[in-house]
């Protein structure tokens, strides 16, 4: 059975080169667990989207006021 992971992120560039999933996969290896070589990833990319510069959508209200 292969492993699945989602990864989400926040607003950021988001990491274009996927530098995460090979620091994530060392560090599961320092830890005894298997690497992701064969894992099932999905990453999205939607950085544009969360800035509110992505016009394709509209972005919901805000309901609240930051503090």
């Amino acid at each position: 059975m292969t492993a699945s992971l989602l990864f989400l992120h926040g607003v950021g560039d988001g990491d274009p080169e996927d530098v995460w999933r090979k620091a994530l996969d060392r560090s599961l290896q320092e830890v005894g667990y298997p690497g992701l070589p064969d894992a099932n990833v999905i990453a999205t990319k939607y950085p544009n989207s969360l800035r509110g510069v992505d016009d394709r959508l509209p972005l919901p209200k805000v309901l609240v006021k930051p503090e």
